[in-house]
């Protein structure tokens, strides 16, 4: 495989596209204690790989951004 194509898990995400908590609440611009509380909430996307392992997708924490995004009118 050449280095322009990824490998795309189950997930939906490239292997570099994996973050934790602290690289995740920076992305968002948010306290890490409001994403925990959101991750607890289902309000963010997130993986679970245990009780207490959550893992982050960049590119599916941006789309959550976009899709929340409220327009302003002109």
């Amino acid at each position: 495989m050449d280095k322009n194509h990824e490998v795309v898990g189950e997930t939906g995400s490239a292997p570099g596209d994996i973050v934790g908590y602290e690289a995740a609440a920076e992305l968002l611009g948010i306290p890490i204690n409001t994403l925990y509380g959101w991750v607890h909430a289902k309000r963010v996307p997130h993986i679970r790989l245990g009780s207490r392992s959550v893992r982050f997708s960049r590119r599916r924490l941006l789309a959550h951004l976009a899709a929340h995004a409220v327009e302003v009118a002109p």
